[in-house]
């Protein structure tokens, strides 16, 4: 019987051409996507208009959204705990793996609250809810310094800036139809809750427990994949708790934890608070929230993913990593005027929002391919950076998800109209103008990273102009180009 070679990317099957490599990066490259692009799929059920509809039918308070927000971040501070029990026992593959299906687990948890709690006990409600939803972020950052480990060593630098964007391209797809079909789905609800009001509650269980679910059979498909390089516990020592310093010593790093910390705070609500507005003030159906705020972005990245990664394996990260947060910076503002619910303003936003994220791929792959440097054993990281970094994200976080809470409790009542506009300032608003700030300070923080192989940014500048130029000319060229080639296959017939 002939052996049969798994399909691979292409990128791949061409780096083999030139450096042949051992089986366990191939089995990695095998499994690990779609594994990958499950959690994908779970994470954008899970923090989507799904979760928003069931907290808001479960009459959860829009302050503790704020703890909802804060709760990813509460999570990361567990990551220098999991980097000491790395160091102390190894075996990072089966701590990564059994920590991610635990927390995974939790949403099938948080779908059983409002079956098992009576209805007239919401504050437990509320306190489960918050609780389970901190647990399983706990559970899933106790996993994560074992997983970039395990990812930085098992895929080389040359080829990490592909590696990425390809995982990342191909889950666009699936995103793109999950989130649509959710939204249409709590839309006929939502309809049909005059004449059954538990229908909304009842679906939105249902589908944080399937993403629970799939969410669980994603981190099963990467227990498929091997560790290239185990790592052998050196069992409890003092010294480790010092070896966390390591990676703060250097300066590259520290000024790399300042980026993440700032960028957390002005981030950290917004994944609660605008979904909160695109409901209350934009009056958007949840398909169509779904649409421009999941879908829209998502099939955008999907052609961009690839270009940026290109652009980093050839320009280097920080170049990439200050233009795609300058265009953000300013694309952010199409948000506020997109949730302002009218027509007009939507067509007015559109543009500048699909702008912002097509730059948000380049700022993911870039922040995580500078991460997998400082945690790379081959190149003199160490798990300790993954940790520190979190603690820095998670500290942000949790500032960021207590600004959320208090501007929702204390502004809740403002209520600002500008008629000349037809625009709303709304406590939702006064926090995404914030946003537009620390993004900017973000901006001039970035301009201090370290890095000399790096190309200057007016060469990206250059270079993506240039895509940006050739891209456009072809695709107004296209209908005279058809008409061409209709042309030279009418003179064939006619010979």
């Amino acid at each position: 019987m002939q052996y049969k070679r798994p399909l691979l990317p292409k990128w791949f099957r061409e780096e083999k051409r030139s450096n042949r490599r051992d089986s366990d990066m191939r089995q990695f490259v095998k499994h690990v996507p779609l594994g990958w692009i499950l959690s994908n799929v779970w994470i954008f059920i899970i923090t989507g208009a799904a979760f928003t509809k069931f907290a808001k039918s479960i009459n959860l308070p829009d302050s503790y959204f704020g703890f909802l927000a804060a709760a990813p971040f509460i999570g990361a501070l567990f990551q220098i705990p999991a980097s000491i029990m790395l160091e102390c026992f190894g075996h990072r593959k089966a701590t990564a793996v059994s920590c991610f299906l635990i927390g995974r687990f939790m949403w099938v948890l948080v779908a059983l609250i409002p079956w098992v709690v009576p209805e007239d006990q919401e504050s437990l409600r509320w306190g489960l809810l918050v609780g389970l939803v901190t647990v399983n972020w706990i559970f899933n950052n106790l996993a994560g310094p074992a997983n970039t480990a395990w990812l930085a060593d098992a895929v080389p630098p040359s080829l990490r800036g592909r590696f990425v964007s390809f995982c990342l391209r191909w889950s666009q797809p699936v995103i793109l139809a999950v989130v649509l079909g959710v939204g249409f789905l709590i839309d006929i609800a939502e309809k049909a809750q005059a004449r059954q009001p538990l229908l909304m509650l009842k679906l939105c269980s249902m589908l944080l427990a399937l993403g629970g679910m799939i969410g669980f059979f994603a981190i099963l498909r990467h227990a498929l994949a091997p560790d290239p390089k185990p790592v052998v516990g050196k069992g409890w020592n003092p010294q480790l708790l010092y070896n966390l310093k390591k990676p703060l010593a250097n300066r590259a790093f520290r000024r790399y934890l300042l980026v993440n910390f700032i960028f957390l705070i002005g981030t950290g609500f917004i994944g609660q608070y605008i979904w909160l507005y695109m409901f209350d003030v934009g009056n958007m159906t949840a398909f169509m929230a779904n649409l421009l705020m999941v879908a829209m972005q998502r099939l955008v990245t999907m052609f961009t993913y690839r270009f940026w990664g290109r652009r980093i394996d050839q320009h280097g990260k920080k170049p990439v990593m200050l233009l795609c947060m300058s265009v953000m910076t300013v694309g952010f503002m199409g948000w506020v005027i997109a949730g302002q619910g009218g027509l007009v303003h939507l067509l007015i936003a559109l543009p500048i929002v699909i702008v912002e994220a097509a730059c948000l791929p380049g700022w993911e792959i870039t922040n995580l391919n500078i991460l997998l440097d400082f945690s790379s054993s081959k190149q003199g990281g160490t798990s300790a950076a993954v940790a520190i970094n979190a603690m820095a994200i998670a500290i942000g976080g949790i500032i960021s998800g207590a600004l959320g809470s208090l501007f929702a409790s204390v502004f809740k009542g403002v209520h600002i109209e500008f008629p000349a506009l037809d625009m709303v300032i709304t406590y939702h608003v006064m926090l995404m103008l914030l946003v537009v700030v620390i993004r900017f300070i973000v901006c001039l923080l970035i301009l201090r990273l370290d890095e000399p192989k790096a190309t200057a940014t007016r060469d990206l500048l250059r270079d993506v102009s240039t895509n940006i130029f050739h891209n456009t000319r072809q695709a107004i060229l296209m209908p005279t180009r058809i008409v061409g080639q209709v042309t030279r296959w009418t003179y064939k017939l006619k010979q």
